[in-house]
């Protein structure tokens, strides 16, 4: 588990009001691999998820695409005696006004394989709403027209490590990197989107972003059935980035 990262992605291109905007500007400076990010303005990625266990060990990340939802990667197995924590920056302090949350249903996706990390997608439903705010907002969820192409600003958010083989960062961390690829599934252009979440533990994401692919329509009355295509990778990006 040497990196404990999820996809919170931006798209700054999203049209569906109350979702993507940040009421805190992200400021973000340049190109860095995760390890050594940069700290994020707090709470600047008010979709940003903690995922922790009863004793307060956080073990991954996730998103937040509305006041009852949350989605991650399977391979995080999720328990509903967990803690899903919201509005939350620095892991280290107190004093933050954050929300602590318990998963009332987890939904893993019935094809999920360890192996391969395909269909790397779990859904949770909270068993309470989240408090929308400055703070908490969800990020949005694709629509099959949505299409980034090669060339696009991206930025990926968790709290990973500082340095290879040392300590998780205490902060909410950012990477600013670039899409280097247009996506394409089977030959076809790939549904993308504004949420996207990878299977990138302990690999190099100098690499970053292989592909962005989103399952469209699975907050359906059985979402996991719905999904058919493979687990959503990468960041999601705003616009075209200099090539220099």
């Amino acid at each position: 588990m040497a990196f404990l990262w999820i996809l919170s992605c931006l798209a700054f291109i999203g049209t569906a009001y109350g979702c993507g905007v940040p009421a805190i500007r992200p400021v973000i400076t340049g190109y860095a691999r995760i390890v050594n990010g940069e700290e994020a303005v707090p709470h600047s990625w008010p979709w940003q998820v903690s995922l922790q266990d009863y004793t307060g060990f956080h073990f991954c990340g996730g998103s937040l695409i509305n006041e009852n939802w949350v989605v991650t990667a399977a391979h995080c197995t999720i328990r509903t005696s967990d803690r899903v924590i919201l509005g939350e920056h620095d892991r280290s302090s107190s004093a933050e006004n954050i929300q602590t949350l318990a998963p009332g249903k987890v939904f893993r996706h019935p094809n999920y394989n360890s192996y391969t990390i395909n269909n790397d997608i779990t859904l949770i439903k909270l068993a309470t709403p989240a408090q929308l705010g400055t703070r908490v907002s969800p990020v949005c969820v694709a629509e099959t027209s949505d299409n980034f192409p090669g060339g696009l600003r991206c930025v990926t958010t968790g709290w990973g490590l500082t340095r290879y083989n040392g300590v998780q960062a205490p902060q909410l961390q950012q990477l600013h990197h670039q899409q280097r690829h247009h996506t394409h599934q089977a030959g076809h252009p790939c549904p993308t989107g504004h949420t996207c979440f990878p299977s990138l533990c302990g690999r190099d994401f100098r690499q970053l972003p292989r592909r962005l692919e989103v399952c469209d329509h699975w907050l359906g009355s059985d979402p996991l059935q719905r999904c058919q295509h493979p687990p959503p990778s990468a960041a999601g990006c705003s616009a075209p980035a200099d090539q220099h």
